[in-house]
């Protein structure tokens, strides 16, 4: 056993040092190296842009090297395990930089594989550090040495890296899609023109969307490649999505909850918006996250009178029908169904609507515990009440909407079809008056030749 261990150490490195490889192409290749080791870890570090993407290959192939490197006897004790120990060294001092700095997050040593703090990375490469030195005392002097076996090797190993995962140099005039972020594909959305499609499998809008782009790249020589991201509400249906759209295109599954968030991320809300949504959630609740924007008052929409020109735009847009007016009538608002939500702003094409704020109609005053928490408890009882009207009105407005539009899509087909049978009738009427016209002329004709 003892003489093999040092056989079985050299062996869990080259599986260590090839996880780290693999973890930094996860959870493809080119978005791994790209956007979580690059952006991710190197530019954050200093790096360029410029000079990232080389950096970040010299690495991955480092990696690959040491991994077949270390099962040889070539250069073993001269080259590679010092070059080993020197790597993890210049990794184990910025990851006590990034501790001192007081950072918690994923290190990214292997990547979104296996996250891991910079202090567990830190322990990690400590204890490989102590286990390369206890082989490099155990092993015997190397012999038969070959440089340039190993030069040939290290050069394929970043010739590959290259080759496989070539560098993407960026013209001036290249724009970078905002969307890059969420990509996971071989494809480059950055590289001319392309299709981003954003799908539900189980939607009919969408599933129509795909086929008529399917039909336009059939008719249409350079026609852009196309990537879908769909949500993961309707993930099994997506085989059946690809065969009504006629081809099956690149895509992706993109979490539509991760369920990561915590409830206390709403500045807007406040401690009354987080404490709501823990009851609601039935979970403990936190003490309000202003990182995130600033704590408002509650306010009410109104609308100035003299410049509202009775568009209605805002009350189509609010989700609870806080809005009452008509078409070239002025519109005002009901003060008490109103929720601030501000969706009525950008809709206005005259700016006549502002947002004033709501003074509470009752501040609680502590005299003792037992009065206090009544009154606490009171207003809390009313506040909750509010939220369920506001909850029932957008409801009813949701299957407001959707009754309109399914009487109009009635109304529709009952006029196809009532035109449909117009037309058979006119058609019909028009077939029989020809028919008497043909037997009045041919009578006419056999008069004549009598």
């Amino acid at each position: 056993m003892k003489k093999n261990l040092p056989m079985i150490i050299r062996v869990l490195i080259s599986a260590l040092f090839l996880l780290s490889a693999f973890a930094k192409l996860y959870p493809s290749p080119m978005y791994g190296i790209t956007k979580i080791f690059e952006e991710g870890q190197l530019i954050p570090m200093g790096f360029s842009e410029g000079m990232a993407p080389y950096f970040s290959r010299f690495i991955i192939a480092i990696e690959f090297f040491i991994a077949f490197a270390i099962l040889q006897r070539n250069y073993l004790k001269k080259l590679v395990i010092p070059t080993s120990i020197i790597m993890l060294i210049v990794f184990s001092l910025h990851l006590a930089y990034s501790i001192f700095l007081g950072d918690s997050e994923n290190c990214g040593c292997f990547g979104e594989l296996i996250p891991m703090s910079p202090l567990e990375a830190l322990i990690k490469n400590i204890i490989t550090i102590g286990i390369l030195g206890f082989l490099y005392k155990n092993i015997p002097k190397d012999e038969n040495n070959s440089y340039s076996k190993l030069s040939i090797q290290f050069l394929s190993i970043m010739l590959l890296m290259f080759a496989l995962l070539p560098v993407q140099t960026l013209g001036k005039n290249k724009q970078i899609s905002s969307f890059s972020e969420y990509v996971v594909s071989d494809i480059d959305i950055n590289d001319g023109k392309k299709i981003l499609c954003f799908f539900d499998a189980g939607c009919e809008h969408c599933m129509d969307a795909a086929k008529s782009l399917n039909q336009l790249s059939d008719s249409i020589a350079d026609f852009p490649e196309m990537h879908i991201i769909f949500s993961d509400s309707e993930a099994d249906r997506i085989p059946e999505f690809f065969i009504y759209a006629g081809r099956e295109y690149s895509h992706q599954v993109l979490p539509f909850n991760n369920g990561d968030a915590e409830i206390n991320q709403c500045p807007p809300g406040g401690q009354e918006g987080v404490d709501a949504l823990a009851e609601l959630l039935g979970v403990e609740t936190l003490l309000l996250n202003e990182e995130h924007g600033e704590t408002k008052p509650k306010r009410i929409a109104l609308v100035d009178e003299k410049v509202c020109i009775g568009c209605t735009l805002c009350i189509k847009a609010c989700p609870v029908d806080a809005f009452v007016g008509s078409s070239k009538v002025m519109t005002q608002v009901i003060a008490e169904e109103c929720t601030g939500c501000d969706l009525c702003l950008p809709v206005c094409p005259v700016d006549c609507i502002d947002m004033v704020e709501v003074k509470p109609a009752k501040e609680i005053l502590f005299i003792n515990y037992l009065q206090f928490y009544e009154e606490l408890y009171e207003k809390q009882t009313h506040e909750k009440k509010q939220r369920t009207i506001a909850k029932r009105r957008f409801e009813f407005r949701e299957m407001r909407i959707e009754r309109n539009k399914q009487e109009r899509t009635d109304l529709l087909e009952a006029r196809v079809i009532a035109l449909k049978e117009k037309m058979a009738k006119d058609k019909t009427q028009k077939e029989t008056i020809e028919a008497a016209m043909n037997r009045v002329s041919t009578s006419k004709a056999d008069d004549e030749v009598k």
